[in-house]
């Protein structure tokens, strides 16, 4: 902290609570980055069962989640309908 020797912070208490500060300001670099809501939303997703997977759509019956982007998710579907199997 070589700019905070100058003749006003070369007291030791105010020193000390200055470079706490500077020190500390960068700790918390990601605090606030996504709102509260959001946050939460995300925790209490991640534990609930993906209610598509397991379901049918026409032929296919949906086994599982490929990706998620900002427009929706993709998912791996398997052909499901009698005439089908062999």
């Amino acid at each position: 902290m070589g700019g905070l020797s100058g003749r006003r912070l070369r007291r030791g208490a105010l020193r000390q609570e200055v470079e706490g500060l500077l020190t500390a300001s960068g700790a918390g670099e990601d605090f606030i980055e996504k709102p509260a809501l959001q946050q939460s939303a995300a925790v209490l997703m991640e534990n609930l069962p993906d209610p598509v997977v397991g379901r049918r759509v026409g032929a296919y019956k949906v086994i599982g989640e490929v990706g998620r982007g900002g427009m929706g998710a993709v998912y791996k579907a398997v052909r499901d309908d009698d005439p089908f199997r062999q």
